[in-house]
């Protein structure tokens, strides 16, 4: 079974990244309980029960670091320290060694071999002493909390009354008053391509425990992965006016974004919906959520948030301007100053500068397709030789996923031409 580990720093945000540096139960670890500082700390201990190893933070308020091993030399010899500084103070290292501490770890050199061998080493003096603990697995509602809205955005989740029994069994009668629910997505597609399963699935719940650390502005806030490669962070509104609530979950989503980039140095992006007040409908609005979100990023926007307020406005039909049709014709045929690629970058630019959707454009592809094809049948061109495939239907605009990419492969085409 898992050595149990209490993590004890003022700063949630580093605690989160502590958490994701590895998978702690496949190491034979677990992070059972938090702390903020040493007072936190003692508390726990004394009222939940003594961890194997307490990792601890050294310039904290209240009770430090230095205080807090001094106080478990004292009453709790069998715990192994060990302790972290913020940078290489030379007193807070040889007071922590000095009052008991196994070792010391510098929070700005942190990484997983150095945090795994002194948490083995640590784990040596234990079963060294005592033999190997056994403990019972802890018991978590997240799993529940996860079952219960993944029904509820598919809208099998019941009755109205059904779901606010459930709400109430969960404890979370305070989505009831309304809920923003933002849907994010890492941006780097390739990560989901290359790493294998399991270290996909550690790699989003590394995300899912620093946006939870730094949802510290609500404590209600629930964060849960959903699918493959979504996270669902669900925002209950309190009974403040919406404007304030408005600044206050920007800040936070802000805040998530940034702390995922600054610790895992990955960016992510998020879609947000309007404000749902009634809970059972809440699926209509993780659809609008999720809606903005591909929208945002079919324009080839990165590290965004994007809300429906913002972004979900009414569509038109867009078709190809004849002036612009006229001067493909002329590139073509070397009667412009300007390549073909060239005509069809800079249209294309025009669509993204303004926020066109996939929708708003499919006349456009229609058009340029048509362009191609004409050209190639007028001039006896096999279609291998332009689209580099045999079967070429509107399947082959799907396989897009932002404009850009969009861009660059009609722009091939016409270079071909």
């Amino acid at each position: 079974m898992c050595y149990t580990v209490l993590l004890v720093d003022d700063d949630a945000v580093f605690r989160a990244h502590m958490k994701s540096l590895m998978d702690w139960e496949s190491e034979e670890f677990t992070i059972v309980s938090e702390a903020h500082n040493g007072k936190e700390a003692i508390e726990s201990i004394e009222t939940v029960g003594s961890p194997d190893i307490v990792i601890t933070d050294m310039s904290m308020p209240v009770i430090n670091g230095v205080e807090l091993i001094d106080y478990l030399s004292e009453y709790h010899k069998e715990i192994q320290i060990i302790a972290l500084s913020a940078y290489n103070d030379f007193n807070y290292v040889r007071d922590s060694l000095k009052n008991g501490a196994l070792d010391y770890l510098l929070k700005n050199q942190l990484n997983k071999d150095q945090l795994l061998e002194i948490l083995r080493t640590a784990a040596g003096k234990i079963s060294g002493k005592n033999g190997r603990k056994s403990h019972g697995p802890t018991v978590s509602s997240e799993k529940s909390e996860q079952e219960f809205f993944l029904l509820l955005l598919s809208g099998c989740a019941g009755s109205r009354e059904e779901i606010t029994a459930r709400l109430c069994k969960l404890g979370l009668q305070s989505l009831e008053l309304g809920v923003i629910m933002a849907v994010m997505e890492p941006d780097n597609e390739t990560l989901k391509k290359t790493l294998l399963e399991n270290e996909y699935y550690r790699f989003m719940y590394s995300i899912k425990s620093i946006i939870q650390e730094s949802s510290h502005s609500c404590r209600e806030t629930l964060v849960m992965v959903i699918g493959r490669g979504r996270i669902l962070v669900l925002i209950p509104a309190p009974e403040i006016t919406n404007r304030l609530f408005q600044d206050q979950y920007r800040r936070m989503l802000g805040e998530m974004r940034d702390n995922v980039k600054r610790f895992l140095n990955e960016s992510v992006s998020f879609g947000v919906s309007n404000l749902c007040r009634d809970i059972s409908e809440l699926s209509s609005y993780y659809e609008q959520a999720v809606k903005v979100l591909e929208s945002k990023r079919f324009q080839g926007k990165a590290a965004f948030i994007a809300e429906a307020d913002n972004e979900l406005q009414d569509k038109k039909i867009i078709t190809l301007d004849r002036g612009v049709e006229q001067d493909i014709y002329a590139a073509l045929r070397e009667k412009s100053g300007m390549p073909p690629e060239d005509v069809v970058r800079k249209l294309f630019d025009g669509f993204i500068q303004n926020g066109c959707s996939k929708e708003d454009i499919q006349m456009v592809l229609a058009e340029l397709l048509n362009i191609a094809t004409k050209e190639m049948q007028d001039n006896d061109i096999a279609v291998q030789q332009v689209f580099h495939e045999d079967n070429l239907s509107n399947r082959t605009l799907h396989q897009f996923s932002s404009l850009p990419e969009m861009r660059e492969w009609f722009a091939g085409v016409f270079e071909c031409l």
